[in-house]
């Protein structure tokens, strides 16, 4: 815990000085948590020569299975900060940050890359969970609906920002004046993507420039899992997305509303221009995808794409 400590005080000063959103220092932060957690579980203190594929796995586990005794968080005077559970994506996105600490300490020449930690983070399967997009019609619907709540109308426009540009949550969080150019008669976002680090250039269509104007790039005011939540509240209000998805488990249908996050915001924004028959090759500029197959989890050969049109407004 001493170098992982030292590990986070390094991640702090690097984001610092590269101007990475603060907020990115939490997930290294919660892995922190997790470790004292299983600390707490197995009474035993934590070496660097214990971290093999076997420990991985152990830790794995306990990241997947809930806390029993778990009453309340250890910041309030509990036994763990975290009731467990976490689905498989975030058990892989963690355990690549994990990895990335002993690059820092292989790096840093404190300790040796485990060889049998090559590739393990590969070997974690990834969640089943149900993923939606919402149609250019939708997108726009969304966008006029007027929320009495000032509150859910600021969620609605970040979403229909996303949905429009397909820009992930760190990178709208982050999104200000610099990022925006002109070019011709267009002005078009150019920003190097939070977590690929590949520069994107994306079009600002009438909606986008309303929404940008409206909030002044003030795009940050709540922590990523609150805005999840209200998006869901401010979906299910429109009564638009209560038609039921995919069969999940224990005989159970979740409704639309409930499988949409800031994450289908990108999905729908790709989704929207593949159906609109835009280039793929034109697709990659406005998202920064290096490769093509990047793109295949977006296309849906059985929909209908019989739509020609390359703007992404309707005009209704």
């Amino acid at each position: 815990m001493d170098y992982y400590n030292r590990f986070i005080e390094s991640k702090e000063t690097e984001f610092s000085r590269t101007g990475f959103n603060s907020k990115s220092i939490k997930d290294y932060r919660n892995i922190r948590f997790y470790l004292e957690d299983y600390i707490s579980e197995t009474k035993k203190d934590i070496f660097l020569d214990d971290v093999n594929r076997d420990w991985l796995n152990k830790f794995v586990f306990f990241l997947e299975n809930e806390r029993k005794d778990y009453t309340k968080s250890r910041k309030f005077g509990g036994k763990y900060w975290s009731k467990g559970k976490l689905n498989p994506n975030t058990i892989k996105k963690r355990i690549s940050l994990f990895m990335g600490f002993f690059t820092w300490l292989d790096i840093e020449s404190y300790f040796p890359f485990p060889k049998s930690l090559h590739k393990f983070t590969k070997s974690l399967n990834d969640s089943d969970a149900v993923k939606d997009a919402l149609t250019k019609k939708e997108v726009n619907q969304l966008y006029h609906f007027d929320f009495k709540d000032e509150k859910l109308n600021y969620i609605k426009d970040v979403f229909v920002l996303s949905c429009f540009t397909g820009m992930r949550w760190d990178d709208i969080t982050t999104f200000n004046p610099k990022d925006v150019h002109k070019k011709g008669a267009f002005r078009i976002i150019e920003k190097k993507a939070h977590k690929t680090k590949e520069i994107f250039r994306v079009p600002i269509n009438p909606i986008v420039e309303d929404i940008i104007n409206k909030h002044k790039y003030n795009f940050y005011k709540y922590e990523n899992a609150n805005f999840n939540k209200y998006l869901k509240v401010l979906l299910e209000k429109t009564g638009w997305f209560n038609d039921e998805t995919k069969f999940i488990e224990d005989g159970k249908y979740l409704k639309r509303w409930e499988c949409i996050s800031i994450h289908r915001g990108r999905d729908s924004f790709c989704t929207m221009l593949i159906n609109d028959r835009v280039p793929l090759n034109e697709i990659m500029k406005y998202t920064g995808h290096k490769h093509l197959s990047s793109l295949n989890k977006y296309i849906n050969l059985k929909s209908d794409i019989s739509n020609f049109t390359n703007e992404l407004v309707i005009h209704e």
